[in-house]
């Protein structure tokens, strides 16, 4: 196999060839941005095609349409790895941008790993941050702008595709950012649930204003006043519940987000309860807040 056939956008084309270590380096070498390779997933393969025991079953290797791996390189590095020659189907062609959603032989590629590829390619300007944080945050936000909650735990979420969730987090870049810039910052004074003070924090903004949800944050992390603030009382409910050995809210996303919005709704009304709670369990269980809620 020549490099130099790889080279250019074309119609994708199929073919069966025999790729050896040599081939597969040069293919390596001209990967498109991808995933962090698993030795653990190579050196399964690669023990595989030592034993005789790996066959084509028409599970591509893929180029794009500039003629970059973008998918099987797990594969390559187990011909690397165990020195052997084997039969591969390889599709040359195919759009980079319909590659990164696909299912790699024997593992997924998380959200995470599709952020992180599109992030890292060179040729796309976007650049994304706080890619971990992101797919949690989105889930949350999701499901509150479908059923006013941020429970995950149910059907409409987890039906939810990989592609879905991409294409949202990308259409509100900005906005979950935002989120997952406000949690980073807020868990420095209050170590809840990242999850949950992003996905809050957008909801917040979303449905009461971006001023007020950023001055609210404001509040959290630098008090303008101690006294009758509910910004400073999540706060500092945050911090006892955190110490208390028995469950805290603090590490269930979806009660931060709970208190989160409790907090946020007291202080835009400008009202400050003694203490605040939210029910989630038992005969008095509340219905999940809303930024409308009224008092």
């Amino acid at each position: 196999m020549s490099s130099n056939t790889r080279i250019g956008s074309r119609a994708p084309s199929t073919s069966v060839e025999f790729i050896g270590p040599a081939e597969a380096r040069i293919l390596l070498d001209k990967a498109a941005p991808n995933r962090n390779i698993s030795d653990m997933l190579v050196m399964k393969y690669a023990v595989a095609m030592l034993d005789d025991d790996w066959h084509n079953i028409g599970d591509p290797i893929r180029l794009d349409e500039r003629g970059r791996l973008s998918d099987g390189q797990h594969r390559l590095s187990a011909i690397v790895e165990s020195e052997t020659v084997q039969e591969f189907t390889v599709i040359d062609g195919v759009p980079f941008e319909h590659t990164i959603m696909a299912v790699d032989m024997g593992r997924k590629r998380s959200i995470v790993d599709v952020l992180t590829i599109i992030s890292d390619d060179p040729d796309n300007p976007r650049q994304i941050h706080h890619v971990k944080n992101l797919p949690a945050i989105a889930r949350r936000v999701l499901a509150f702008d479908k059923v006013q909650d941020t429970n995950v735990n149910t059907e409409y979420v987890k039906s939810l595709s990989n592609k879905r969730l991409v294409d949202y987090i990308l259409s509100n870049q900005n906005t979950l950012e935002a989120g997952a810039r406000s949690a980073h910052r807020v868990r420095s004074y209050a170590p809840m649930s990242a999850a949950g003070i992003g996905a809050a924090h957008v909801i917040c903004a979303n449905w009461g204003g971006w001023n007020q949800a950023d001055e609210f944050l404001s509040e959290i992390c630098e008090p303008s006043q101690t006294e009758g603030n509910p910004a400073w009382m999540l706060r500092n409910q945050a911090m006892k519940d955190t110490a208390k050995r028995t469950f805290s809210w603090t590490k269930d996303a979806r009660l931060t987000a709970a208190m989160y919005i409790k907090a946020f709704n007291h202080y835009v009304a400008g009202t400050c309860p003694r203490i605040l709670a939210f029910k989630a369990h038992g005969p008095k269980i509340e219905p999940f807040p809303t930024v409308e809620e009224p008092f």
